[in-house]
């Protein structure tokens, strides 16, 4: 008997024993209906599903940038919780943030004023003399700052 062939899609193929088949005390045809062999052998690729950006946790804010009166204070956060992988998307949003802040009234040195005219002579002959003041208010000590040096 001669073995027709046919083959699949994957690697196998098989035949029968029908050309013709054996008859009246004929032999079976010899050896197996089926064959296979190894195919596709290169590995499979498993792509992750993307994973999008989440945010940190805010840090505490810094210090103000001031040490009287008004300056910033800044916090920042990361894209890390998770990073985005995959093709996943950055997250939205500012990852630092800044604000206002008041560290109070700055210290204000006091400075003196100019002087005021002279005044009259004190003696209309013989010797006297005349006087002139000037304040520490151009501006006032304030808040811990320093007072005006020397005499008014």
């Amino acid at each position: 008997a001669v073995v027709s062939t046919q083959s699949g899609h994957y690697g196998r193929g098989s035949r029968t024993c029908d050309n013709p088949a054996p008859g009246e005390g004929g032999n079976d045809c010899e050896g197996s209906t089926a064959e296979s062999k190894g195919c596709n052998n290169i590995p499979c690729v498993v792509v992750p599903d993307p994973v999008n950006g989440g945010w940190s946790e805010w840090t505490t804010f810094t210090e103000c940038s001031a040490s009287c009166g008004l300056g910033v204070t800044i916090r920042a956060r990361s894209c890390s919780n998770p990073a985005p992988a995959f093709g996943g998307q950055n997250c939205e949003g500012d990852s630092s943030e800044e604000i206002e802040c008041d560290s109070g009234p700055c210290p204000v040195d006091g400075n003196w004023s100019d002087y005021s005219a002279w005044s009259e002579c004190s003696e209309s002959c013989g010797g006297g003399f005349m006087e002139r003041s000037r304040n520490c208010d151009s501006p006032a000590s304030e808040n811990g700052g320093n007072p005006c040096e020397g005499e008014a």
